[in-house]
């Protein structure tokens, strides 16, 4: 409930905000985040940092996948559409004589990977406390129910040379892809829907005429995928084109991101004919969101976060 009553100037004749649209701000205490409500009904969140944390212990022997920084989420901090989180920090690693590897930063919420990115083979010479920076961004760009879907992008900065003086690479979030699955288990009738990335595709009867995002139904739930997947390859809608689809087996149409940091969603009017797979993560839920390291070609001998921060804003 609103603890504090504004006024932005008259809204109407009376000098009150509409009914059903009061000003007003708002405080989550579990997440102690402060939030305003305007005439407009709509609500805003500027930035605000939620956690801070210095250096934490060092990781050793990189291989496989180790946990850099994790951070423990209180339940309902992501369940507002446009909500986004920041993360960022600073790391820094250790290389031994000959010691040639590659470095991979990947963000995680609830053991769902959003986020990878990978970095070129650092330096050939021994190193000690090269620094690398990154930053993840991800929001929340739709909510189903407890669910949400989540885009994710981001930026490593790393010291691949011998020493700090050198020049720093940068590499973007190009390994930030989704992989979907949409299941036709049962056909579809005339008039049922699909929403893809955000747009409506209707199925028509069998025999008819398609026009603008409509698909003819098969006589069978395989051939109705199909026909789904050849109407959306062929599309030049603004948000069908966010992903790639592909037709592996009967009855199914899977989806990738096509656009770094997108991720591709879809909703349907017959959840018990059309089912869908993809990275959710329970919204009303405490979760754990983490950053991860993996060394390819050969081990890193250690590496440690030296300092990290999560901002929210948005809805």
């Amino acid at each position: 409930m609103p603890f504090a009553a504004i006024t932005s100037g008259p809204a109407n004749a009376s000098g009150q905000a509409p009914q059903g649209m009061p000003n007003a701000l708002m405080l989550d205490s579990k997440n102690n985040l402060l939030t305003s409500v305007g005439t407009a009904g709509t609500e805003s969140l500027p930035s605000q940092r939620l956690f801070t944390t210095g250096p934490q212990t060092a990781i050793t022997a990189i291989t496989t996948v180790q946990t850099l920084w994790s951070q423990a989420l209180n339940s309902y901090l992501l369940n507002r559409t446009n909500r986004t989180l920041r993360i960022r920090g600073r790391m820094v690693y250790s290389t031994t004589s000959g010691n040639v590897a590659t470095i991979t930063l990947a963000l995680t919420l609830g053991g769902v990977t959003l986020c990878s990115i990978a970095t070129t083979a650092t330096n050939t010479a021994a190193s000690v406390n090269l620094p690398v920076d990154f930053e993840f961004e991800l929001t929340v760009v739709s909510t189903q129910g407890t669910v949400g879907v989540i885009a994710a992008s981001g930026v490593v900065k790393a010291e691949l040379g011998t020493a700090v003086t050198t020049a720093i690479a940068e590499f973007l979030d190009g390994n930030c892809v989704s992989l979907n699955t949409i299941t036709i288990g049962t056909n579809p009738t005339a008039g049922d829907t699909i929403t893809v990335n955000g747009t409506l595709v209707t199925f028509i009867v069998h025999g008819g005429t398609a026009v603008g995002n409509q698909v003819v139904l098969g006589t069978t739930a395989t051939l109705t995928a199909t026909a789904l997947y050849t109407f959306l390859n062929a599309s030049t809608d603004v948000n069908i084109v966010k992903a790639t689809y592909a037709n592996p087996s009967n009855g199914v149409v899977t989806q990738t991101s096509a656009v770094a940091g997108f991720t591709p969603w879809v909703s349907t009017s017959v959840p018990a004919k059309i089912t869908y797979t993809t990275p959710t993560v329970n919204l009303e839920q405490a979760v754990t969101l983490a950053v991860t390291m993996t060394a390819g070609i050969a081990a890193i001998p250690s590496a440690q976060l030296v300092m990290g921060m999560i901002d929210a804003e948005g809805a």
